[in-house]
């Protein structure tokens, strides 16, 4: 499926870079020319901006908007140094009334790992990505 989405976005002149990470975003003011300037000279132009991505491969881009899709991953290190089970995505693994593998402890949110409505899959659920 991902193999399919990626072609897509190629086919329509999307750079596309797999493995290669965000080192840095610099903001860079852009000098306006008249020609950009509108129609209202009584009011002053506001600042305009690029940004200039480094990435990991050591190359760099400009652009005007960035995107981040990034991976969630929960933070279990008290749960699993208390003995409580994780799952296989790493999430704290409870059952249909969210209790944990210590019947006295119930956990919610984004750090448990539960069976997916559709597909009964394992699954995590990332709730406070903003």
């Amino acid at each position: 499926m991902a193999n399919m989405l990626h072609q897509k976005l190629v086919d329509n002149g999307v750079d596309l870079r797999l493995k290669t990470g965000l080192a840095a975003i610099t903001e860079c003011p852009i000098q306006l020319t008249e020609s950009d300037n509108t129609d209202d000279y009584d009011k002053p132009l506001s600042p305009h901006f690029h940004l200039q991505l480094a990435l990991s491969d050591n190359t760099t881009l400009a652009t005007d908007l960035v995107i981040l899709a990034i991976g969630v991953k929960p933070e279990t290190s008290l749960a699993s140094a208390c003995g409580l089970e994780l799952g296989q995505l790493g999430g704290i693994r409870v059952d249909d009334e969210m209790r944990t593998s210590d019947a006295d402890i119930f956990a919610v949110g984004d750090a448990i790992e539960t069976a997916d409505f559709v597909t009964g899959n394992p699954t995590l659920i990332p709730l406070a990505v903003r």
